[in-house]
């Protein structure tokens, strides 16, 4: 089954805190409102593919994740 990669690391620790820092609890929240989780526009990949990149936006700061071809966040960067 493939899925979205945002719902994927939707649990991901790093992905709660940085709601959690912005007063946003994701264990309320359904997949269908959170627009990072499901849609393409947040997400690019390297050139060869190997690597898909996430930006997860809240306000004026973004949470950039990168997600290697098996699966594991090689990268976690805060921005704002």
């Amino acid at each position: 089954m493939y899925l979205p990669i945002g719902c994927a690391v939707r649990d991901h620790p790093a992905v709660i805190g940085f709601h959690t820092s912005h007063d946003v609890e994701l264990d309320t929240q359904p997949l269908w409102d959170l627009p990072w989780a499901l849609s393409c526009e947040y997400t690019t990949f390297d050139s060869d593919q190997s690597c898909v990149h996430l930006r997860i936006p809240i306000e004026t700061d973004e949470l950039h994740l990168s997600v290697n071809d098996g699966g594991t966040i090689v990268s976690i960067a805060e921005t704002g």
